[in-house]
């Protein structure tokens, strides 16, 4: 038999097989159904019987994936190429969906996933709360199914502020987020201006106040300069946006809640007290909204 006869020989053997086998044999990759959807909202489905979970899929989902990962009882999978989309899946609005580690939900319909959420909330009491019955859930959907989020923490390193990419350390650049309020973006974009680069930094949490239409930014793991600290004189002196500061660094804090600021450097000084060597910090806070820091040893 000649080479080519050979070649072809196989080829149609190849072909002959499943497309999963095909692609298994040609690049690793598998053609799967996605059966359900998991914690997280991976979509779970099966290869040669055992479950794979793969991020931004949903049931009904036909797709190529790459199982990247083999655990002992599931593997891990990562989409590739959609063949036929979901009636259940939605465009997500957020621009760094797929890649910002923050949201695996956006892809899903949102009452759907209010039911998925249900099911797997049913099967946690079940399986591993060992509950025979389930008391019964009601789920009520949001009126607002995005800008909800009050809370957020963003990751902060050289001229990136922003999420973790999924599974990695790596830092999603981002300019805002569509799960936290208006206010909250404004303040990413105001803190973006003032405190760029981030290298003193590993970390910006921002709170807001719903009722009080205001924001509190801890700082974590900070080393101090004469910019930063420019840069907290700016932000205390705009009390229609924040309501205080704190910085955190070895377990250790410094607390600035609604102070009324006088003339002079009060930040400065309150910060060369508190950080003379900036190896350590002492836990301070001021509960009576007056100028005054009040501050015990932490």
């Amino acid at each position: 038999m000649s080479i080519h006869s050979a070649l072809l020989s196989l080829f149609e053997s190849i072909e002959s097989h499943s497309p999963s086998c095909y692609f298994l044999i040609r690049m690793g990759n598998v053609q799967v159904q996605i059966e359900s959807v998991a914690f997280r909202g991976y979509g779970v489905a099966r290869v040669k019987g055992k479950v794979v979970f793969i991020p931004y899929t949903v049931t009904g989902d036909q797709a190529w994936v790459e199982v990247f990962e083999e655990k002992k009882n599931y593997s891990m999978g990562r989409l590739i190429q959609m063949i036929q989309p979901s009636a259940l899946r939605v465009d997500p609005p957020c621009p760094f969906f797929g890649r910002c580690g923050g949201c695996t939900w956006q892809h899903i319909d949102y009452l759907f996933q209010c039911k998925l959420k249900k099911e797997i909330l049913e099967g946690i009491l079940s399986r591993l709360g060992g509950l025979k019955e389930t008391p019964s859930i009601r789920v009520i959907p949001s009126p607002r199914s995005f800008g909800y989020r009050i809370r957020t923490q963003l990751k902060a390193k050289g001229k990136s502020l922003g999420y973790f990419e999924e599974r990695s350390h790596r830092i999603v650049d981002v300019q805002e987020c569509p799960i936290v309020p208006p206010l909250i973006n404004q303040i990413i974009s105001f803190i973006r201006k003032r405190l760029f680069p981030f290298s003193r930094m590993e970390e910006v949490e921002i709170n807001v106040s719903p009722d009080e239409n205001k924001g509190v930014l801890i700082f974590h793991s900070l080393s101090l300069g004469r910019r930063t600290e420019k840069v907290f004189e700016e932000l205390l002196q705009n009390p229609a946006l924040f309501k205080g500061i704190v910085i955190a660094k070895k377990e250790k804090r410094i607390r600035f809640g609604d102070p009324t600021r006088k003339k002079g450097s009060q930040v400065s000084n309150l910060l060369r007290k508190f950080f003379p060597d900036q190896s350590g910090a002492e836990s301070n806070f001021n509960s009576d909204r007056s100028s005054i820091l009040r501050g015990e040893e932490g």
